[in-house]
């Protein structure tokens, strides 16, 4: 078994699930205030929750995050948010982006205050005020005004979302509050911009028709089972699908069978429908898919939602096919 095998197959008894749609692991956001390191796991989880409300995006469980990380701290010195680690936490987790977030203190635009000030003088009245008392005193009022600069604190959240592949940052955001309780509100703009970067027919690819030719392999893995998927696209319509399914104990089952598949260029959506497989994998008995298809610039690979068994209403999948003829 190669290498990617063996990473995807020991990740997969950990019980990280892939994720249909376009996924993201989001790192919990990072801070070099001090005095405001422990609202960091609080403002994280309410990011996270907000972009996992979207269906155009998967997030992937924080748990698996944080022990990718480790994996990741434990075997290397360097910036773990640099370019060769990004992409091995992008496959370690199998996810498309890596979300980063970073919170700082900065001081408000000063402001000038026009005030005015009121002051109240009161002469003793001399020998008059000495026999006749206060009626004899003079009360002076002077008025001035003087302008004061004042210049609020504010905390800025920084967002960014970064290509696991290129290591380049597509779309980032930014919010700044007065205080914590405002963060409730502003959360949704803050997710906005990396949702919309992330979602809608016209952010993806265009695919190459030829493209459909030859050998393709994909991995997954889900609840501990390893399906090895190898298409063979025989002619403009017909496809050749063999499956090899491994368990938790190494168990190897196999089924194959020929199907039908089709591309629609302006919906870019692609159809695979095998209606029988023969063999031994007890949960993959037909196939019947349908999803967006993300093609690599070199057209070496794609990506597409796959149903993990043949179940209705069957849990999907993000898988990725490597061309290997």
């Amino acid at each position: 078994m190669n290498f990617r095998k063996i990473l995807f197959a020991a990740l997969a008894v950990a019980g990280m699930s892939l994720a249909s749609a376009q996924t993201a692991a989001i790192l919990d956001f990072d801070t070099e205030d001090a005095q405001y390191a422990d609202r960091m796991p609080i403002l994280s989880d309410t990011f996270r929750a907000e972009m996992s409300n979207s269906a155009s995006l998967t997030v992937v469980d924080r748990k698996n995050t944080n022990a990718a990380l480790a994996e990741i701290a434990r075997s290397q010195t360097s910036d773990y948010m640099s370019s060769d680690n990004v992409k091995t936490l992008g496959k370690m987790l199998n996810v498309d982006y890596i979300i980063v977030g970073h919170v700082k203190e900065i001081a408000d635009d000063p402001e000038t205050v026009t005030k005015e000030y009121t002051t109240v003088t009161q002469s003793s009245g001399g020998l008059a005020g000495m026999i006749f008392g206060d009626s004899a005193k003079k009360t002076t009022t002077t008025k001035e005004t003087r302008d004061v600069v004042t210049q609020n604190k504010l905390i800025q959240i920084v967002v960014q979302m970064i290509d696991v592949e290129t290591s380049g940052t597509i779309a980032s955001s930014h919010k700044e509050i007065r205080k914590w309780s405002e963060f409730n509100s502003v959360v949704k703009g803050l997710a906005k911009p990396l949702l919309d970067a992330c979602s809608g027919v016209g952010k993806i690819k265009r695919v190459n028709e030829s493209m459909f030719s030859g050998v393709w392999e994909c991995e997954l893995f889900q609840n501990g089972i390893t399906d090895i998927y190898t298409l063979e696209f025989i002619d403009d319509t017909t496809v050749k699908v063999e499956i090899e399914s491994i368990d938790r104990r190494g168990k190897s089952t196999k089924s194959k069978g020929q199907g039908r598949w089709r591309y629609n260029a302006q919906e870019k959506v692609f159809v695979l429908t095998v209606n029988r497989l023969t063999g031994n994998v007890a949960h993959i008995t037909r196939l019947s898919w349908k999803s967006m298809i993300d093609p690599a610039k070199n057209e070496k690979s794609f990506k597409m939602s796959v149903p993990v068994s043949s179940a209705q209403n069957a849990k999907q999948v993000r898988g990725e096919f490597y061309r290997t003829e």
